[in-house]
């Protein structure tokens, strides 16, 4: 049903944040797969987002009893980031966030939408798939012209978060 009962197990335990108090939210849902799927912010170190030695910055996918799924297991690889994510790291889903508070399902399909927060110009919508790379803290909002850079994904929609289409 919808009601837990009993005592509350832990399923999964984050990195140690700093004593910065933003972007360290996000959201957890299940997925279509049944998997848990977890937003993280980036604790307002835009590096994190980039390095696969801690979970800050990142969508996580794990089983609902906390473990790591197996079939299909979480992507090893990242596009631009050397190495693999190991130990609790491979948790990982998808990188390069900078605080995706909010993310969903589209209904009757397996499509997932994340929000992103920017940082001075930029709001984002992500198309959520397995193993990208959103960029931040390098790149934020649209593909810049004439030539994106390969490793990176950019938003399906972004927008100004100021008081005109750009700020």
């Amino acid at each position: 049903g919808n009601v837990a009962t009993g005592a509350g197990t832990t399923i999964l335990d984050l990195d140690n944040l700093s004593l910065q108090t933003m972007h360290n939210g996000g959201a957890i849902h299940f997925g279509p797969d049944g998997k848990l799927y977890v937003a993280v912010g980036d604790n307002v170190f835009g590096a994190n987002s980039q390095s696969l030695s801690n979970r800050l910055g990142k969508i996580l996918r794990i089983n609902p009893d906390g473990s790591l799924p197996t079939n299909p297991a979480n992507p090893t690889t990242f596009p631009g980031i050397m190495g693999s994510p190991s130990g609790a790291n491979q948790a990982i889903w998808a990188v390069g966030l900078r605080n995706p508070f909010t993310f969903a399902f589209q209904p009757g399909t397996t499509r997932m939408f994340i929000n992103d927060v920017g940082q001075s110009t930029w709001e984002e919508v992500n198309d959520g798939i397995a193993g990208s790379n959103y960029g931040w803290p390098i790149v934020e909002g649209p593909a810049p012209s004439p030539s994106p850079t390969a490793s990176y994904r950019y938003p399906l929609l972004y927008y100004g978060h100021g008081s005109n289409s750009t700020s």
